[in-house]
């Protein structure tokens, strides 16, 4: 009895499923067809599967395409009609039936067909949708346009489906309309600002569009000079195009009115320091500061004149003694005023103490300097281990290297995973390198090749290869113990011992291959001694005579900063960036000499 029922039951399973099998297997064949371009084979098939189901829009748009890729408009026509009888809720085959008439050649119908499905609409959002998407699909965008200005008109919603709106203007190419349906969404919900200026990020891309956009924000300002959003969003626009002060004169217009006392400012400062602007930064911490000693943000504004005088020394390497010792003055000043023992008083105590170690050549001063930051309870863990790397790098400099190997074990003990750990390792390693203590220095960097800072591992890569390069050529280590001397003496500001040095393995040791490094530290020394046009002179020598050894990228980024920052030759920085991002696309410049060429040829940066 349970055999027979079992029998039963599977008859019934197999009776049940096999249409459904033989449906797919259909489907699957009709698909077959059409992708193989066998369309007079598929129609058939889909006909007969789409009127089983003229539910699915997937078979729908197999069936429809395939009929129109066979031109078989009467048979489309026919159909889109019963179509429109049996689905009257969906006025989007009206649309089809539209495309179907214009495909054929007759524009009237065609015309008739886009209208009624635009007179179709109701109050109903799901059919406005149906439609406006069966337009966009067919790539009527005007049609589209009509059928959302329809639905306002029917929902009585001034700005509804104001982003809609706005894409397809966009298409259009009518910026004005675009932007007239952004600022209707803005006005609706100032919290839009956002998604509106990530909408117009790609379009500001293109010069002619900035221009058309600048324009018209600029007549919106001055017909509503009291919209916060517009003219943070003119703003924002100048910034896309490098244009600081622009933007500077809109938001201090905007600071005067809403009584801010800067604090819209301040972001539009640290953008401009990173762009390298920092004439427009300062001009910010001027007006900020102007607004008097009791106001919110005039500390900020201290602290931003600060940082724009350590920036231009540290990374433009541009100073006089003057300026070294007048920011120290400056820091000293602001760090007597200064009580909180938070971040920014220990940024401001490590970069004084910089200044003193690295361009004053006052390493024994920092040392003790920077101990408060060391010992300080409540900063981070993290500030405290930069303190610890910053004052070994000062013993080293004033010839305390062994407490300072003991600082830099600290550190890597104490972040094992961490880029801190690493940065700290990589300096242990230098100083053993710096000691003649090569094969063990070279065991250290080989494990910080594979690190998670591509810095460190590009400095240990180039350090480890150095040692290899160099080690037991010619039978004798003297050469690579002189370079390392010689290195050793550069870091603590020792240039001419160094340079007699690199004089003694060229006379001594004549082709050395050692010579493409020499060539590079006398360009890193001629830099520190703000002598440019030499040191651009050395660097030239590596990427030239040794291009392809692993120095001729850094070779290349270093010359073209100073011919970009120091050389005000921007024709020959480009030239040298685009020489590093086409012989170097691997390297770690090339992302930043990318972004440098582009910004000296013109473009518009994101």
């Amino acid at each position: 009895m349970k055999k027979i029922s079992s029998i039963i039951l599977f008859l019934v399973f197999a009776a049940t499923t096999a249409p459904i099998i033989a449906q797919d297997t259909e489907e699957q064949l009709a698909i077959q067809h059409y992708q193989e371009g066998e369309f007079d084979k598929a129609l058939p098939m889909f006909e007969k599967l789409f009127w089983k189901n003229s539910e699915s829009n997937y078979l729908y748009d197999y069936y429809f395409n395939t009929m129109m890729k066979l031109r078989e408009y009467d048979e489309a026509e026919k159909s889109l009609k019963k179509l429109t009888r049996k689905h009257p809720e969906n006025p989007g085959y009206y649309v089809d039936l539209g495309y179907v008439y214009e495909q054929a050649g007759d524009k009237k119908k065609s015309e008739e067909a886009y209208t009624e499905a635009i007179n179709e609409l109701t109050v109903d959002m799901g059919k406005i949708s149906r439609v406006a998407n069966a337009f966009i699909r067919r790539q009527k965008t005007e049609y589209a346009i009509q059928a959302y200005l329809k639905a306002r008109q029917l929902m009585r919603d001034k700005n509804l489906l104001a982003v809609q709106l706005a894409t397809l203007y966009q298409q259009q190419g009518d910026l004005e309309k675009m932007m007239e349906e952004h600022l209707n969404m803005l006005r609706e919900s100032p919290g839009y600002l956002e998604s509106m200026q990530n909408n117009l990020q790609d379009l500001v891309v293109d010069d002619q569009n900035y221009e058309e956009l600048r324009v018209i924000l600029l007549k919106k300002v001055q017909s509503e000079p009291n919209s916060r959003q517009l003219t943070e969003l003119l703003s924002w626009l100048f910034v896309q195009k490098k244009d600081f002060r622009a933007a500077l004169v809109q938001l201090k217009a905007l600071d005067r009115r809403m009584k801010e006392q800067g604090e819209r400012l301040l972001p539009l400062a640290e953008i401009a320091m990173s762009n390298g602007a920092y004439d427009v930064a300062e001009d910010i911490y001027t007006y900020i500061a102007s607004l008097g000693e009791e106001g919110y943000y005039y500390q900020a504004a201290k602290r931003g004149f600060l940082r724009i005088r350590y920036d231009r020394i540290t990374k433009l390497n541009n100073y006089s003694r003057e300026d070294l010792t007048g920011l120290v003055a400056a820091y000293e000043d602001f760090l007597q005023d200064y009580h909180a023992r938070d971040a920014i008083w220990a940024e401001a105590v490590m970069n004084n103490a910089k200044i003193k170690a690295v361009y004053l050549d006052e390493p024994e001063e920092a040392i003790n300097y920077i101990d408060p930051v060391i010992e300080g309870l409540s900063l981070d863990r993290f500030t405290k281990a930069e303190a610890k790397i910053a004052k070994a790098d000062y013993m080293v400099m004033a010839n305390d290297i062994w407490e300072a190997a003991l600082l830099y074990k600290q550190v890597q003990q104490d972040f094992k995973d961490h880029p801190l750990g690493s940065m700290a390792k990589f300096k242990d390693a230098r100083l053993s390198f710096y000691r003649g203590e090569f094969e063990w220095a070279k065991a250290q960097l080989d494990v910080l090749k594979g690190s998670t800072s591509e810095l460190i591992s590009n400095d240990a890569l180039q350090l480890s290869m150095t040692i290899t390069d160099n080690l037991g050529l010619d039978t004798t280590d003297v050469p690579l113990k002189l370079f390392a001397e010689a290195d050793f003496n550069f870091f603590q500001n020792k240039f001419a011992t160094a340079e007699a040095k690199f004089d003694t393995i060229l006379l001594k040791f004549p082709g050395h291959s050692l010579t493409d490094e020499i060539h590079y530290r006398r360009g890193n020394i001629r830099s520190r001694q703000r002598k440019f046009q030499e040191a651009v002179e050395y660097y030239a020598k590596v990427y030239t005579l040794f291009g392809d050894d692993i120095l001729a990228d850094d070779a290349l980024f270093k010359a073209a900063t100073i011919y970009q920052n120091s050389l005000n030759n921007n024709e020959k920085a480009k030239e040298l960036y685009e020489k590093l991002i086409l012989k170097h696309p691997d390297s770690i410049y090339a992302v930043e000499a990318r972004k440098r060429y582009r910004l000296l040829r013109g473009d518009i940066m994101n």
